[in-house]
């Protein structure tokens, strides 16, 4: 897949939703350079990424970690899945040995794994919105 130049992503809106600083900013970075003109919201945790989407029902993709403090990526996904199934939300995850349960999980539409790859994830992302 090739990574598509020029769209407008203004109506656009990505739930990021991790609990290291680290990884949060540089998707952010990633999106924002890429995606003129996207609405990003973050979540350290899953409470705040369920109350989050609760509260914005433009949240057109969730962006989640795996292994988070209060509530796991899984146990968020579950509930938000329960809320909207169509919504596309995309593992984030450093543990390599769980690439395929992930991926046939029906929570998760799809992965991506840490160390993220900045094409990968403007690849991946362009698949679901």
């Amino acid at each position: 897949m090739t990574i598509e130049e020029n769209i407008n992503w203004s109506d656009k809106t990505i739930l990021i939703v991790d609990d290291e600083d680290t990884n949060v900013e540089y998707i952010f970075l990633i999106l924002k350079k890429k995606f003129e003109g996207i609405n990003i919201l973050i979540a350290n945790d899953g409470c705040v990424a369920v109350e989050i989407y609760k509260n914005h029902d433009d949240i057109n993709l969730v962006l989640m970690d795996i292994r988070m403090p209060l509530m796991s990526g899984i146990e968020a996904a579950k509930i938000i899945k329960s809320l909207k199934n169509n919504l596309s939300i995309i593992s984030t995850t450093a543990y390599c040995n769980t690439e395929k349960n992930i991926s046939n999980n029906i929570i998760f539409d799809d992965f991506i794994v840490k160390p993220i790859n900045k094409d990968i994830l403007i690849q991946t992302i362009q698949k679901y919105i």
